[in-house]
């Protein structure tokens, strides 16, 4: 069997404010909505009324539910998140690398450029020094795209006499 010498990959990091953020909210929510459910629980026995018991009781399943759910979206934005750091994959045999290397374009483009891609017009945002890859936001729901220059032509403006 061949041995095959592995080189690590550059992955980038990806933020995870958001998520923490979620969580954090979460945590505030149930922390105020468990004391609500005392002060609540406490109007109930001190005033002998079943009404400020189910109010208690509605606060803190309804801060509970509020907690969870807000968890549940975060954490699975994080799953997603370590999904597609993880997609690429972190070791390449030298071959593999020389041939990635190979296809490294260092284009003439530049960030703010207006680029033909797929019959649309876009923007770039950013573009890989080490890949030469250019970064193109498609939208709201297709997100950013990084494409290899050969993929995309430039637009050419026409000026106005």
């Amino acid at each position: 069997m061949e041995e095959k010498k592995l080189k690590e990959v550059e992955i980038p990091e990806i933020s995870t404010s958001a998520e923490n953020t979620l969580t954090t909210v979460g945590g505030i929510i149930l922390f105020v909505g468990i004391i609500a459910t005392l002060i609540w629980a406490f109007l109930s026995i001190r005033f002998s009324s079943f009404a400020y018991f189910a109010v208690a009781l509605c606060t803190l399943l309804s801060s509970l539910a509020t907690w969870a759910v807000l968890r549940v979206i975060a954490n699975i934005s994080l799953r997603l998140k370590a999904i597609q750091e993880t997609m690429p994959r972190r070791l390449m045999t030298e071959k593999e690398v020389q041939q990635t290397e190979k296809k490294k374009v260092h284009s003439d483009f530049t960030v703010g450029e207006t680029i033909l891609y797929k019959g649309s017009k876009y923007q770039i945002e950013n573009i890989s020094g080490s890949t030469g890859r250019i970064c193109i936001y498609r939208g709201a729901f297709a997100g950013y795209a990084w494409l290899y220059p050969e993929d995309v032509s430039k637009v050419e403006e026409k000026v106005q006499e």
